[in-house]
């Protein structure tokens, strides 16, 4: 064993025998080796592509399905605009036809003839409470418009005067963006000018305070009604994510059972009026719809207090929200909600 002290390798200490992989090296013919790398780095590229090797009458092969694939492409493209141009042509020759239905319901021809057709439909009257019955005599006319994009589209519901509101028209609106399947980006509903204890969708619990001279105290909760409608729920917590999964599995729920109802005005209420005022409007798998439980005209949910639960009260404690947020699919419902159908203001 030598004495000499044992330093790292450096420029100048390193041995000048060849190292153990050079000589493996010397004895392998490198000009082979490159090539049997070559030949391995391409068949991994033609993996990657798909292609598993392809002789080149199989690569013409997939270039011609390429081409083929572009021009089924173009077509779709065609057949787009030319289906939204013949759907404009109709939506066009519909407005003068809901014009005419307008005018010869006027002047209560029919007296509440909106009231019986919204009635008629399982899904839509469950949610139709008593107290809503008696303010939907005054609706005379329900209509759609469609926006900008064709696919949008803003419900009006024209009001007679009545008791309960001041306003004449109550407004509910879609936004919808397309993309592999309809996408509902947010929902704008509007004000209801309510008048003095005559809110409908909030309940008045009163309770005598302890001591006969107490004032008494009053306490408002929401109620089920029809006009919650237009109070959209607002979905933005989704994009914050202050929700956990059951909540958002909730909201979401509601916020497409809500759409369903929309589409439902938009797709049969309003085109077929006539035929759910007479009962021959065919409802189809409709007919299997059941009322959750909760829905309807009951008011045994609400909180508990002595006294009796009136009309609401205030004023201006109507509906207006907005829903935003990343949007929510619309690929499913009873009514056909997701259907992409174009339309036209009617």
């Amino acid at each position: 064993m030598s004495d000499s002290p044992n330093f790292p390798p450096t420029p100048t200490s390193t041995p000048v025998n060849p190292s153990p992989l050079a000589q493996m090296q010397s004895g392998v013919d490198m000009a082979q080796l490159q090539q049997e790398m070559a030949a391995l780095e391409g068949a991994t590229s033609a993996a990657e592509c798909g292609g598993g090797g392809l002789s080149s009458s199989q690569d013409a092969v997939v270039q011609q399905l390429k081409q083929l694939s572009s021009s089924h492409n173009d077509l779709e493209d065609r057949y787009d605009e030319e289906r939204r141009a013949l759907e404009e042509k109709y939506e066009g020759l519909y407005r003068p036809l809901y014009a005419q239905r307008r005018e010869a319901l006027a002047g209560e021809a029919l007296p509440g003839f909106w009231l019986k057709v919204m009635m008629e439909d399982e899904m839509l009257g469950s949610v139709i409470t008593s107290k809503d019955q008696e303010c939907l005599r005054f609706l005379s006319d329900v209509r759609y418009e469609c926006m900008e994009d064709m696919m949008s589209f803003r419900l009006h519901f024209a009001f007679r005067e009545n008791p309960y509101f001041s306003n004449s028209e109550l407004t509910k609106e879609y936004k919808l963006e397309e993309d592999d399947e309809p996408i509902l980006e947010h929902t704008v509903g509007c004000d209801i000018a309510w008048k003095p204890s005559r809110n409908l969708t909030v309940k008045v619990m009163k309770k005598k305070s302890k001591g006969k001279k107490g004032p008494v105290k009053t306490k408002t909760t929401p109620t089920n009604s029809f006009f919650t409608f237009f109070s959209p729920p607002d979905i933005a917590n989704l994009e914050m994510g202050d929700m956990d999964e059951q909540e958002e599995e909730e909201l979401q729920e509601i916020v497409q059972s809500d759409f369903e109802l929309g589409a439902l005005f938009r797709e049969d209420i309003i085109p077929h009026a006539v035929l759910y005022y007479t009962g021959e409007i065919d409802e189809g798998d409709d007919s299997d719809y059941e009322p959750e439980e909760g829905e309807g005209d009951s008011d045994d949910d609400f909180g508990e207090g002595e006294g009796e639960g009136e009309d609401g009260e205030g004023e201006g404690e109507g509906a207006d929200g907005e829903v935003c947020g990343e949007g929510v699919p619309l690929a499913t419902g009873p009514q056909g909600a997701a259907k992409d159908e174009e339309c036209k203001n009617q």
